[in-house]
């Protein structure tokens, strides 16, 4: 049983990564728990994911800031993966898509990936834990509320039926009161 448990609690891709390659003046901001690292290029960056397990995911979630439109219809945004595997260096192929410039009511009215924005909504509620309690523990008790309902309001807006969504809509409405607020 030990073996057995042993194979099964083997790394299958050790020091996975998410290779990003963006262009010009595009920003990028990790939503997920995880940071970015990389040569001092802001075109292409990398973010350490860790090892992972067989058949282990670990969904990301990135937010590119892309500059006002001066004579561009489009940007590309290419990532792939690289990991470690047997002692040797792997990669994927890179994978792009292409963000066209629109209004901000187009971009509004687009179709939604409900499985997208459950990941969305979930890191962001996480992210809003760990930075208001951040601000919390900085004597920042307003700001920690406020960025707690902010968030909240953000998520009810695009939750739907969402079960999960409405419980982390929930969990960051039940750490407010937990917050010392003078």
């Amino acid at each position: 049983f030990i073996g057995e448990l042993g194979e099964l609690l083997a790394v299958a891709a050790g020091n996975v990564r998410l290779e990003v390659e963006v262009g010009k003046d595009v920003g990028i901001e990790v939503v997920s728990a995880y940071w970015l690292s990389g040569p001092q290029d802001p075109s292409r960056r990398t973010l350490a994911v860790g090892d992972l397990m067989a058949d282990e995911e670990r969904p990301v979630v990135v937010r590119f800031g892309f500059p006002e439109q001066v004579r561009l219809e489009s940007q590309e945004v290419r990532a792939r993966a690289a990991w470690v595997q047997d002692g040797i260096e792997r990669r994927t192929e890179w994978q792009g898509v292409r963000f066209t410039y629109a209004s901000h009511q187009a971009c509004d009215a687009e179709e939604r990936d409900p499985a997208v924005m459950r990941w969305v909504g979930v890191h962001h509620a996480e992210r809003a834990k760990r930075e208001a309690t951040e601000r919390n523990q900085r004597g920042d008790f307003s700001g920690a509320k406020r960025r707690l309902q902010s968030v909240a309001r953000h998520i009810e807006q695009y939750a739907g039926e969402d079960r999960v969504l409405h419980e982390a809509v929930q969990g960051l409405s039940e750490l407010d009161p937990e917050l010392a607020i003078p």
